[in-house]
């Protein structure tokens, strides 16, 4: 079939080689061929120049690789990444003059190998909305989501509905299939490049004046003004106040430019609580944290998603007693709309060699590596809920990555 459309022609002489290593330029002839622009490059050089100088022109060729370098899996996918959704040159009109065919071609922006051979289109737009929450304050219902003002079904068989709602207020790229009844189903959403986003941990921000967020930047003070910014808290549109950034004890602060005007249009206050499991109940997946005694029941919840350090899906029953648990809830407490939680496998009984600062936060170093100790710690210490760190005494500590909590 790739001999039949093109794409390959062999190596001379009627043979092929599909044992032998592949070179950057042959790969990028197989993609120019397969994009049908083959009759446009002969003019342009034919095989290799003519069907690099192309690829350079689509925004094919990765800039700083060879002609003549082996090809990679990584290079592979990020040829084909930007292939798929490169315009395709199609046959337009055939005319036949004194028994002879003559073909004439056109190109589209809204023709892609994905468009013509899997029927996927792609798409921009600012995401107003999901099912979890939403930039108006209204959620969409079911598996949808909406996008500048309008509605997508999302097909959750690929797409996870906490993750798309990590994207509200973002500027996204977004593929999807078009039913007979015009309705679009999303198969893949990611940020697009449009978005400018500041990213400020919460235990930078040490003032809130006026309309003005004021945070540290390594040795520098800056501030941010919110004032016509949409306040989302864990994805959720909420009123801003002191008093909501306060009770994001740990976390991070997503201010999110999606249009590419220099302002920023979307703060998203991401906010963590922690739980260190000491009981587990997988039947009604209840939680019992080691040092508040807090019980997460986590079936009160319409959406509960669970996923591991590395941000693969996993069962509830998956989590084990010792595992620290980074959990996502909505504001209000009372709303039972939806509850994340991370697991991490943090639990190791270390000596504590020193104690240090590091910016906002203090640092412990366990067994000859520095940990950030974060707010939440310091707060399960100022309730007496755990004891304060001593040089040279030795404890169990939970920890997310490179910080205790």
């Amino acid at each position: 079939l790739a001999y039949q459309s093109g794409v390959v022609k062999g190596m001379g002489g009627g043979t092929f080689a599909p044992e032998s290593e592949v070179l950057y330029e042959q790969f990028v002839k197989m993609l120019v061929a397969a994009l049908g622009y083959e009759p446009a490059v002969e003019t342009l050089g034919g095989y290799p120049t003519g069907y690099w100088h192309m690829a350079m022109q689509k925004g094919i060729l990765t800039r700083g690789i060879s002609a003549d370098t082996v090809l990679t899996h990584e290079l592979c996918a990020r040829l084909i990444e930007k292939a798929l959704v490169t315009s395709v040159l199609l046959t337009d009109t055939v005319t036949v003059e004194y028994g002879k065919y003559f073909s004439d071609f056109k190109e589209s922006d809204e023709k892609t190998v994905l468009n013509v051979f899997r029927g996927i289109n792609r798409g921009k737009g600012i995401l107003d909305a999901t099912m979890l929450g939403g930039l108006n304050g209204i959620n969409v219902n079911g598996n949808t989501v909406m996008l500048d003002g309008r509605i997508y079904n999302i097909d959750t068989d690929i797409i996870d509905a906490d993750k798309v709602n990590e994207l509200i207020g973002c500027n996204v790229e977004f593929y999807y299939r078009t039913d007979n009844d015009g309705n679009g189903k999303i198969v893949f959403m990611s940020k697009s490049d449009l978005n400018r986003i500041l990213t400020v941990e919460r235990h930078n921000v040490y003032e809130v004046s006026g309309t003005y967020i004021k945070y540290t930047d390594g040795d520098a003070n800056k501030s941010i003004n919110i004032f016509d910014c949409i306040t989302l808290y864990n994805g959720q549109k909420c009123t801003f106040s002191k008093s909501v950034l306060d009770g994001a004890i740990d976390g991070v602060i997503d201010f999110i430019d999606n249009n590419g005007d220099g302002k920023y249009e979307v703060m998203n206050i991401n906010s963590f609580s922690y739980y260190a499991a000491e009981q587990l109940v997988a039947r009604n997946m209840t939680v019992t944290d080691k040092f508040t005694n807090g019980i997460l029941k986590s079936d009160e919840y319409e959406n509960v998603f669970v996923y591991n350090e590395y941000g693969k899906k996993i069962a509830f029953s998956d989590i084990k007693i010792g595992n620290v648990l980074r959990i996502k809830t909505p504001l209000d407490g009372n709303d039972k709309k939806f509850i994340s939680i991370t697991v991490y496998d943090g639990e190791k009984v270390a000596t504590v060699e020193s104690i240090g600062s590091g910016g906002a936060l203090k640092r412990v170093k366990l067994d000859g590596e520095w940990y950030d100790i974060s707010l939440w710690a310091k707060k399960l210490e100022k309730d007496k809920a755990v004891a304060a760190l001593e040089t040279g005494e030795s404890y169990t500590f939970y920890s997310c990555g490179n910080r205790v909590v």
